[in-house]
């Protein structure tokens, strides 16, 4: 999955990230369905499709996130609650 930036966000997207809003799942994202990434200033997701293999659920409101590109088919993630982002998403 590729997202055109818009801006600099305050922390880089990482498995880090990734590992420290998914408390609820122990840090275990592996098995990971839903997460939330909320006013994490996120302009450019990368490598979630590879980290997170389960993931189902997507929150992503109020990020910097202007364009989504879905470079592999990934039918099973919803994606919830996406206000306050100026998004297109393209499948491919």
């Amino acid at each position: 999955m590729i997202v055109t930036i818009r801006k600099t966000q305050k922390e880089p997207f990482t498995i880090e990230l990734i590992r420290k809003r998914s408390e609820h799942n122990e840090g275990e994202i592996g098995t990971l369905e839903e997460i939330s990434l909320h006013q994490e200033d996120i302009t450019k997701i990368e490598n979630l499709q590879n980290w997170c293999k389960d993931l189902k659920i997507l929150l992503l409101q109020s990020n910097l996130i202007f364009k989504i590109v879905f470079m592999r088919l990934i039918y099973e993630i919803v994606l919830d609650q996406i206000a306050l982002n100026l998004m297109d998403v393209n499948f491919q």
